[in-house]
């Protein structure tokens, strides 16, 4: 009776393993698809995103979920891993096309752009690079760069 026990917790400790790989390798490929997807699309489609950054929280929220409606394949739309990467992924390009507009060479960035208060811009760090500030100047519509 003791050794059933112990064959049936093995059977089962081995199946929710392989569901728990199964489950990682799906996770993996959703993320590798959401990171094909979004390097696929047009360059403008990057800075749109990057571009609502530009706006209030609430509006910012609106202006995302419109480009992913209008963006990407219905079919991923309840998947929020995949939004979440696409977003993301989108996200961290536009930033780059915007630094790459403004001369700056950044093949990378270390981590998506991030809002600092203090400086009222989003802080960036391309790969090997000292951290640069993006601003969004309403009333000129456009992005300006400076350092430290």
């Amino acid at each position: 009776m003791l050794q059933e026990r112990k064959n049936i917790f093995c059977l089962l400790i081995t199946i929710m393993l392989a569901a728990k790989v199964q489950a990682d390798e799906k996770v993996i490929n959703v993320h590798h698809q959401a990171v094909e997807d979004v390097k696929k699309a047009e360059k403008v489609v990057h800075k749109n995103y990057a571009n609502c950054y530009a706006l209030p929280g609430d509006v910012r929220s609106l202006c995302i979920s419109k480009i992913a409606l209008k963006h990407i394949n219905p079919f991923w739309h309840t998947n929020n891993y995949y939004l979440t990467t696409f977003r993301f992924t989108a996200e961290k390009l536009g930033f780059q096309h915007i630094l790459q507009e403004h001369n700056i060479k950044c093949p990378s960035l270390e981590i998506s752009p991030i809002f600092d208060p203090k400086k009222q811009a989003y802080s960036a760090q391309c790969t090997g690079q000292p951290v640069i500030y993006l601003k969004f100047y309403q009333e000129e519509q456009e992005w300006k760069i400076f350092r430290d």
